[in-house]
């Protein structure tokens, strides 16, 4: 009689959410069967289908000759993983402007998520280097030093995925 290993037991709720009825020896076995067409460890929220509970995107445009930019709060009872977001700006100035965007936490105490760069007037755009995870009532925003002038605003915009707590999402 085989020895089984006592790795499987952590895989029997896969096994019978995918109706594998044969006995198995090693997960080596279970990862043939197993195809990626189920997902099972939450990789299918990055795809860019316009289906509710994937990546949504939002924009906001600042009021002219404003010095900040700010998106909506995150709502509360989800957490908000942001993918990518950048900012931008309209003024021609040359040299362009120095942006940096922050996150606004509670107490209204604004976290930079990056260091303050010099960038031109649009199309140029400005991200961030890596994802982030905001709490609820948290504001993403764009800030500009100095102000843009008379005439001009601010542009900011980011790519999300809504989390209820406690669910699980693999980072890029």
């Amino acid at each position: 009689m085989a020895q089984r290993s006592g790795i499987n037991r952590g895989f029997m709720w896969l096994r019978k959410v995918l109706e594998i009825t044969e006995e198995t020896d090693s997960p080596r076995v279970l990862s043939e069967i197993a195809q990626p067409s189920v997902d099972v460890f939450g990789w299918q929220r990055y795809s860019p289908d316009p289906i509710p509970g994937r990546p949504d995107d939002i924009n906001a445009q600042g009021t002219l000759a404003a010095d900040s930019v700010l998106l909506a709060a995150v709502p509360a009872d989800i957490m908000r993983y942001v993918i990518f977001a950048s900012m931008s700006h309209s003024d021609p100035v040359a040299g362009g402007l120095e942006l940096s965007m922050q996150v606004r936490v509670e107490g209204a105490l604004d976290i930079g998520i990056g260091r303050p760069i010099q960038v031109l007037a649009n199309p140029t755009r400005c991200g961030i280097e890596r994802s982030i995870l905001m709490q609820p009532g948290e504001v993403l925003l764009a800030r500009s030093n100095p102000a843009p002038a008379v005439g001009t605003r601010l542009f900011i915009r980011y790519r999300f995925v809504d989390l209820p707590f406690g669910e699980y999402i693999p980072p890029l």
